[in-house]
């Protein structure tokens, strides 16, 4: 997955957010000294929350980047592996909610008991299919 943010400067952004007020993937703690090498080598910018840095292409926060890197290093695809991508503000929450219902309605269609609760109506789409960035390798 490419996660792509953009920095816009207003009036209200002028003040930096504390740190621990940002979001885990935001962050610039615990990453590994090969994260902090890689980092101080990279074009970044600063938006308005926090530094971003440029990495194949593409723009990250520094946890976030940290989690790409674990993600290249240590993701062993299985057979049983399904990988979903789609680009960011494309329908990704739909694509994801109708894969679930069709690998749900695959899985249960020999037994449609009222007992059972389907995922979705209990989570978010993105509750049940973590990001690798974001929940897995961060």
């Amino acid at each position: 997955m490419v996660i792509f943010a953009f920095g816009l400067e207003t009036a209200n952004s002028q003040k930096k957010m504390n740190e621990k007020e940002l979001p885990p993937h935001m962050r610039e703690d615990n990453l590994s000294e090969e994260t902090k090498t890689l980092i101080s080598s990279l074009p970044w910018n600063k938006d308005f929350i926090g530094n971003l840095y440029k990495y194949k292409g593409c723009w990250y926060y520094p946890n976030t980047l940290q989690g790409v890197l674990n993600f290249e290093k240590g993701f062993k695809p299985q057979e049983t592996d399904i990988i979903l991508a789609s680009f960011p503000k494309s329908g990704t929450t739909w694509l994801t909610a109708l894969t679930i219902a069709l690998f749900e309605r695959l899985k249960n269609s020999s037994s449609s008991s009222d007992d059972d609760l389907h995922p979705l109506q209990s989570d978010n789409p993105h509750g049940i299919v973590p990001f690798f960035e974001f929940n897995l390798y961060l």
